[in-house]
């Protein structure tokens, strides 16, 4: 356990919130650097863009069980934030719990293991912002992988949550037309008609339900 603690002030000590100086890449770098030394094979770099990537794994076989993190954190809203701490038994640090204790989780877990087949590390960026280290993986996947079991050590109290909310990003453009200010009727106001789109997004997806 002391080991894993040691890894997790490592990696919350490697700042990986995006702004215009900082994103995941150091901390990329060091997962890189680890899985080297534990010796799963086929480990690459997947670029996104501007020096940001994910980092993927695997081992022999078809892969049969993905372990996925997240490298980014939220912005700091304190600059200390990225000293690690451990006050009362716990530890304290921006991403530690969200989620580099994961990270660190899936890492410790690879040491000492021999002859794994079908496994498949996913590190991806982008997670707190807009997806594109996910967006990548998915789209840049040249087969279809056979229902692969996917564990993500996201925080969930302790408790075993069996599905995960998706995404569905949607971007439109109105144009409105030019009408007299003294006689609105001559035109049309794109900002109502913009309300009119979302309200209508709404009351659909409103009607969309799931089991789980």
């Amino acid at each position: 356990m002391n080991q894993v603690i040691a890894l997790t002030k490592k990696l919350i000590s490697l700042p990986s919130y995006v702004d215009a100086q900082t994103n995941e890449s150091k901390l990329g770098e060091f997962i890189y650097g680890y899985l080297k030394k534990v010796l799963i094979s086929q480990g690459k770099k997947q670029p996104i863009r501007g020096g940001r990537f994910n980092v993927i794994a695997t081992t022999k076989g078809v892969p049969k069980l993905i372990l996925a993190s997240h490298m980014d954190t939220v912005i700091p809203s304190r600059p200390k934030q990225i000293f690690p701490k451990i006050k009362n038994g716990e530890l304290y640090g921006l991403g530690a719990l969200d989620m580099k204790a994961g990270t660190s989780a899936i890492l410790d877990s690879l040491n000492g293991i021999k002859n794994v087949e079908g496994l498949m590390l996913l590190f991806y960026c982008d997670e707190e912002y807009y997806f594109s280290g996910m967006n990548k993986f998915v789209n840049n996947q040249k087969k279809i992988i056979p229902s692969p079991l996917v564990i993500i050590p996201e925080p969930t109290d302790l408790t075993i949550w069996d599905a995960c909310r998706g995404v569905i990003e949607i971007k439109f453009r109105l144009q409105g037309k030019t009408g007299h200010s003294a006689n609105s009727q001559t035109g049309e106001n794109a900002i109502d008609g913009i309300f009119q789109i979302i309200q209508s997004l709404k009351t659909k997806l409103n009607k969309y339900s799931d089991r789980v």
